[in-house]
């Protein structure tokens, strides 16, 4: 009997403690993160025709057709996604929802998420404002963004 209860005590312990790390990975199971998922295809494809780069703008995705997450680009939550290419690097971009605006005063989580794309690499920010330092450093000028850059990123 002791085994066993050993035994589902680990099972549960195996189960809790992946949902309270992984918070991310939950925000990324939202419907706002499957439509996401499925923009960065989109986006995918466009960037295989035009030498690795991604659109500009929306219109510029739309233009090519076969674009049906960017055809609707709406969150959960009736407010558009918000689509930016890098400033600098035409080979990453963002799109990001800032969540439910009624809940922004409830708990402080409003469901915000953000897609970076950097070529295939992908991340996710469960706060847009959250900027990876690829785009830390193209929002600060240049003689500056090697003191604000983490040792880790550089």
């Amino acid at each position: 009997m002791r085994l066993w209860s050993l035994i589902g005590l680990a099972l549960v312990l195996g189960a809790a403690v992946p949902l309270v790390l992984l918070r991310p990975t939950r925000a990324a199971s939202t419907p706002a993160a499957t439509w996401m998922i499925g923009f960065s295809t989109e986006l995918d494809g466009y960037a295989r025709r035009h030498g690795g780069q991604f659109p500009e703008t929306y219109g510029d995705l739309l233009a090519e057709g076969d674009s049906a997450h960017a055809g609707h680009p709406v969150d959960p939550w009736d407010q558009l996604y918000v689509y930016e290419r890098h400033p600098h690097d035409l080979r990453q971009a963002r799109v990001y929802t800032l969540g439910d605006p009624t809940r922004a005063d409830e708990s402080g989580d409003t469901g915000a998420l953000a897609l970076y794309r950097n070529g295939g690499l992908v991340q996710w920010k469960s706060d847009p404002a959250d900027l990876p330092y690829a785009w830390r450093e193209a929002l600060v000028p240049a003689e500056l963004a090697d003191d604000q850059a983490p040792r880790a990123e550089r």
